[in-house]
């Protein structure tokens, strides 16, 4: 907030992407917003009150650099006198990312005479370094400060700008001078918002006076957060050394860094299996696997941090050759390796129930049972485009809603967040209709010259009926057009209907996953593997 001036509830943190050179449709961000008034003096004394705002920004269109967002949420507020009050907030706007101007619509209250946008600044920076944000000049006082949110705080890594100025306020409050600083660190790989601190103290002749705070904190976020996890580790630490020797030891176990020879003929170099929490360096290094899901491990890792589930890594030194994924919501785990020895290492360190392998029983020993198999199919060359079915179409960001509704009745996953990211990531959305009535839907991810197709989904009104077969030819022909070159699914032997679309559209069988569970009785419903 700049000076002391009312902000529409919520409104500084930054659009997500992972760079700034790279903002696309779907990217989206959350954050908390909270205002408080207190430390009051004079016909203020005893006084506070809180306003409480979470929301969430959405990236709808770039075209050239012209940038226009969709931001909508809610807000509570209450003072100790017993007043409280509520709403909602949208609003759609737009920007330049060349000039770092507002070109039409505006998401802060306030009278502005040539506004800067205020979550995002060029990098890098140096220290001294003058940016405008909204009307003010802030200056860059540090390139790595730690700045805590959320609960419990977790320390952030970002470039600190800060900004100092006074205005007379004149409003519902009274008039007051006000004294402000106001902080914001930005992260220094994407330049975007982490977190901003303003602080205004107001006074009058009168002896009255207060104290105005507003906190900004991303919540969840399509990009990566930097945490300072040694600053975290000296705040929190203090616990007996026996029981952090035990910590540590446990950790070892289950997070590495452990290394495990390739399977006979153990032959080049050892791999390293660890969990990760920053992904970032892993992103970027060459896939080297028999696995035919080696061109998605990256994408992998990278959604599945979004979602904040657990990951594990392998790697020969340069190369990233193996991944497995605990996931939160389905309460599964996926492995994505064909190598045996890495597979037994994956499991030792994440003993969850149930988990996806693409081992057969015959190919090793797991520890637990099967449950059920998946047949991982591939499509190449991908046939060119056909004609389109009128009941099918791109998925649009209102329909989102109604395929999540669709996807909680048909799945067993209490809500598919997984459903919502894929479409905020920019998976290939589309869905079938039956006049206004939403029947159907499917994804298709694509990474390079190969595309995963997931999610075809029909309510069971209405499958035998073709909507099936044409969502798969509109997803197959979105990526033809786009120069895929394989295609590749998986679905579960006990899922005729979805099998025989598949091989009547040509895919052939190449392999074979499994998943197992512990205990086979009690084991949880799965009907795909997280990806």
């Amino acid at each position: 907030m700049i000076g002391g001036l009312l902000v529409v509830p919520g409104v500084l943190v930054a659009p997500a992407r992972a760079d700034s050179a790279a903002v696309t449709p779907g990217q989206w961000f959350a954050f908390d917003y909270d205002i408080y008034l207190d430390n009051g003096v004079g016909n203020y004394s005893g006084y506070t009150e809180q306003t409480l705002e979470h929301y969430r920004y959405h990236v709808v269109s770039v075209v050239g650099s012209n940038v226009t967002l969709f931001g909508s949420g809610n807000w509570q507020f209450s003072n100790n006198s017993g007043g409280s009050g509520s709403g909602s907030w949208s609003e759609t706007f737009s920007y330049s990312s060349a000039t770092r101007l507002y070109l039409w619509g505006f998401d802060v209250f306030g009278n502005y005479s040539k506004p800067a946008i205020w979550f995002w600044v060029p990098t890098p920076l140096a220290n001294g370094q003058v940016l405008p944000i909204l009307d003010d000049n802030f200056t860059v006082r540090a390139q790595s400060t730690d700045v805590w949110g959320g609960l419990p705080p977790i320390p952030r890594q970002g470039i600190q700008l800060e900004t100092t100025g006074s205005f007379v306020r004149t409003d519902s409050y009274g008039n007051f001078n006000a004294n402000w600083d106001d902080t914001y660190w930005f992260a220094p790989s994407s330049g975007f918002v982490l977190a901003e601190t303003y602080v205004e103290q107001d006074s009058n002749s009168a002896g009255d006076g207060f104290r105005w705070r507003e906190l900004a904190t991303v919540t969840s976020a399509s990009y990566l957060i930097p945490y300072d996890w040694a600053a975290l580790l000296a705040v929190y630490a203090g616990i007996p050394a026996t029981v952090a020797g035990a910590l540590v030891s446990i950790r070892w176990y289950h997070r590495g860094p452990r290394h495990v020879r390739p399977t006979p003929p153990r032959t080049g170099p050892s791999v390293t299996v660890r969990r990760v929490r920053n992904v970032t360096k892993y992103l970027a290094l060459p896939t080297a696997t028999a696995s035919p899901y080696g061109p998605f491990l990256p994408l992998i890792v990278r959604r599945a941090r979004q979602r904040k589930c657990p990951v594990w890594v392998a790697t020969d030194g340069t190369r990233l050759v193996g991944v497995m994924v605990r996931e939160r919501e389905a309460r599964v785990s996926a492995l994505f390796t064909s190598d045996p020895a890495i597979a037994k290492l994956f499991r030792s360190m994440n003993r969850s129930r149930g988990f996806f392998a693409e081992l057969p029983p015959s190919a090793w020993v797991p520890p637990a049972q099967s449950v059920d198999r998946f047949s991982v199919l591939t499509l190449s060359p991908v046939p060119a485009p056909t004609s389109a079915d009128p009941s099918v179409r791109p998925m649009r960001p209102e329909d989102l809603a109604a395929v999540l509704v669709l996807a909680k009745a048909v799945y067993t996953i209490p809500e598919p967040k997984w459903l919502r990211q894929a479409f905020d990531d920019g998976d290939l959305g589309f869905t079938a209709w039956d006049g206004s009535e939403l029947v159907g839907f499917a994804f298709a991810t694509v990474a390079g010259d190969d595309a995963i197709l997931h999610t075809l989904t029909v309510d069971r009104r209405y499958r035998g009926q073709g909507y099936g077969h044409a969502l798969m030819a509109a997803r197959l022909s979105a990526l033809a057009a786009l120069g895929v070159q394989r295609a590749l699914v998986e679905i579960s032997v006990r899922n005729v209907a979805s099998l025989a679309v598949a091989r009547a559209f040509g895919f052939a069988k190449i392999g074979e996953t499994t998943y197992y569970s512990r205990k086979p009785k009690r084991a949880v419903p799965v009907d795909r593997r997280p990806f």
